[in-house]
């Protein structure tokens, strides 16, 4: 099995992406790495059960971005 950055087991649904788990309710995996923009970017895909949110909080060095469909 192997372990995410953060130390979570990884799971690889039927559709060979590795997705990771979040806070309760919620899988993330990883699109583009920031390691890939030279540290410009990076991109995650969020798939989180209604109510599911993280504790407010501040980013002081970076911006966050959210596309919800």
């Amino acid at each position: 099995m192997e372990t995410s950055r953060s130390g979570e087991e990884l799971t690889t649904p039927s559709g060979g992406d590795v997705w990771f788990e979040g806070a309760d309710g919620e899988h993330q995996a990883i699109r583009v790495d920031s390691r890939d923009t030279g540290g410009a970017y990076s991109v995650i895909e969020s798939v989180a059960e209604p109510g599911c949110a993280v504790p407010t909080h501040r980013h002081r060095n970076e911006e966050e971005h959210f596309l919800v469909l």
